[in-house]
């Protein structure tokens, strides 16, 4: 059960880092 949770919460902090890092790169890119 613990296992799980911190699975989920790497899960959400690895989706929350690469839609960072894609706008990032967007906004780099358009300067």
């Amino acid at each position: 059960m613990k296992s799980e949770k911190v699975n989920f919460i790497n899960l959400i902090i690895y989706g929350l880092a690469k839609s960072i890092f894609e706008v990032y790169l967007t906004f780099y890119s358009k300067r």
